[in-house]
């Protein structure tokens, strides 16, 4: 039981000091040091030069047969859990509760900017490796399910997919791995530090947006509310259940600290990406910060819990 209860207590330290990272780009727009438009600029630095240096990054790794039968167990995994996310906010938006934007914001979790300096902190380079599988599938599904649920078939764009950085950055992660390669010293020197980014960036980006909205409007939403349930609670608890009735934590014989590096992935706040795409949708998007703000600041708390429920179901 202290074994669990220290991860998550490691878990609350460390959420707790990325949201001082929030604190401080809510105080710099509060003092007048960086302004709301300054997002688009740091969101598309975070989108398409550190995130894809944080996968290069994370995917260099010796090459072995365990490591590789793992990270596909990972992939599976994580493409099954977005389809279960998808199949069951299907079921709810055809009672007519949730918009296309509130599906989103219950699908896809914050994995890249929170969940990543999360596991890297805790876990270790292993798991960050392991981490990035379940990036890889839900950039995937983002720029193609996420995509045409806000805009329609018009807003799926096939070569924009194919010639994304993110998407890039997989492949060739995935080939640096499988064949050894790697590049010079200088160049990995490079993508390191900018992946390193990645985590203190989206918190900045999460204070700034926060200090342009009116916290009392957020907290007054209370669609939003069921929107972070679902999101925080009630999909986490899906998966617990699912994994203890499938005994899918038993194929090998670490696989439920493989598939915890699944499930933290799955269980963060909404995604800002999703915020992103609304706006370049032309749907809602201050709706999606709404749930975006929301949710990350009860994650605090509901994630130390989620992982705790985790080990004491599965260890």
């Amino acid at each position: 039981m202290s074994g669990k209860m220290e991860l998550s207590l490691l878990l609350m330290k460390k959420i707790l000091s990325m949201a001082i990272m929030v604190v401080a780009g809510y105080a710099a727009v509060r003092k007048n040091v960086l302004k709301e438009a300054d997002t688009q600029l740091m969101s598309a630095l975070s989108l398409y030069i550190v995130c894809p240096c944080m996968i290069l990054s994370a995917f260099r790794m010796e090459f072995t047969a365990d490591r590789a039968l793992k990270l596909v167990y990972c992939i599976v995994a994580a493409t099954v859990v977005h389809f279960i996310f998808i199949a069951a906010t299907w079921v709810l938006a055809r009672g007519g509760h949730i918009d296309p934007v509130q599906q989103d914001s219950v699908i896809y979790a914050n994995c890249g900017n929170l969940i990543i300096p999360i596991i890297g902190s805790l876990l270790g380079a292993e798991a960050l490796f392991y981490a990035c599988a379940f990036i890889a599938v839900q950039t995937v599904f983002l720029w193609t399910h996420c995509m045409y649920t806000l805009g329609g078939k018009a807003a799926v764009d096939v070569k924009k997919i194919l010639t994304n950085p993110n998407i890039i950055a997989i492949v060739l992660g995935i080939l640096l791995f499988i064949t050894g390669l790697t590049f010079p010293s200088p160049v990995n020197d490079a993508v390191d530090a900018l992946g390193s980014m990645l985590g203190p960036l989206g918190m900045l980006i999460a204070g700034i947006v926060m200090a342009n909205i009116d916290l009392r409007e957020v907290f007054a939403d209370r669609d939003s509310y069921l929107i972070c349930v679902l999101r925080l609670l009630v999909y986490p608890l899906l998966l617990v259940l699912i994994l203890k009735l499938s005994g899918l934590t038993r194929i090998l014989p670490d696989s439920a600290q493989l598939f915890m590096v699944t499930f933290l992935g799955a269980i963060g706040p909404s995604a800002s990406t999703v915020t992103q795409m609304a706006k370049l949708n032309d749907c809602d998007y201050q709706t999606a910060s709404v749930i975006n703000v929301m949710s990350i600041i009860f994650c605090m708390i509901t994630m130390p819990a989620m992982i705790f429920i985790y080990q004491l179901a599965l260890y």
